[in-house]
């Protein structure tokens, strides 16, 4: 897909704008522009792997319920998230992928600028594939955001700016600031994990 603009109605329900179906390669996603309250404006579903999601701008309105601009599923890889502007949403760019590279974006006025990996805080003992300490009080999922270069972003104006729960990513030359004065900013950069 090059060059289309898909514009959602805030009174519609909520559906994800574009869905990359699993196991599917090579797919480029470039030059769009998405404005509206999707759930999630592009997903790439478990499996995917070399996509090259490149030069979109992802406009959420500033109060709109899209959850992610960007959601990388499981077991995606090597897939490329380069040079898109993303504001006014949930989360810019979340991966639960690995070996992918997020890289010259601008993320702005959103709740979060990358997040890497699953929050353990919403896994438990019960979560496939998960593994818990010996009192099982703190759960992670091995290979979630795993081997992620994060660079070259401009990440401003957002309550969190890189969040990773993953192993092994590589966090280079962003820029992360924020010009607003409300008190709830948290985090330029918070990694955490458990193994």
């Amino acid at each position: 897909t090059s060059g289309t603009t898909i514009t959602k109605s805030v009174n519609s329900q909520p559906f994800d704008a574009i869905t990359i179906n699993s196991n599917l390669n090579n797919v480029k996603i470039e030059n769009c522009n998405f404005r509206g309250a999707f759930s999630n404006t592009i997903v790439l579903n478990s499996g995917v792997r070399n996509a090259v999601i490149q030069n979109n701008i992802i406009d959420g309105y500033p109060s709109s319920p899209t959850t992610v601009g960007i959601k990388e599923n499981s077991n995606a890889y090597n897939d490329t998230f380069l040079g898109n502007t993303i504001k006014n949403i949930g989360y810019a760019i979340f991966t639960e992928g690995f070996n992918s590279t997020i890289a010259n974006n601008t993320l702005h006025s959103n709740k979060g600028g990358v997040l890497v990996g699953t929050d353990p805080s919403n896994i438990d003992p019960s979560t496939p594939n998960a593994i818990c300490d010996q009192y099982q009080n703190y759960c992670s999922i091995p290979g979630n955001g795993k081997d992620i270069s994060i660079n070259n972003n401009q990440i401003t104006n957002n309550l969190y700016g890189i969040t990773t729960f993953g192993l092994d990513n590589k966090i280079i030359n962003n820029t992360i600031y924020s010009t607003t004065t409300f008190t709830n900013y948290r985090e330029g950069i918070r990694v955490e994990s458990i193994f």
